[in-house]
């Protein structure tokens, strides 16, 4: 009997397999050519790592922006000004 073997090819969107392990309920996708032919697996630990490391990337990125964004100066630096 042949089972139905989800996959996804090389260069996925991380979001694309992020869905598809989701949404199939897999711990473990393979990871194809063009030719269909195995060329890894991806499973939920290379997942969260991935995610952790997009998330740290982003708060660096928000952080930095924070950072770089021009502010008001307060009343008492008015003040000094004048």
């Amino acid at each position: 009997m042949a089972r139905l073997v989800h996959s996804v090819p090389v260069g996925a969107n991380l979001n694309d397999v992020h869905g598809m392990m989701r949404d199939k309920q897999l711990r473990r996708v393979p990871v194809v050519d063009g030719n269909g032919d195995l060329t890894g697996v991806v499973g939920l630990a290379d997942l969260a790592r991935k995610v952790a490391e997009v998330e740290s990337a982003r708060a660096l990125a928000e952080t930095v922006r924070d950072v770089t964004r021009p502010r008001s100066p307060s009343a008492a630096e008015m003040d000094s000004i004048c």
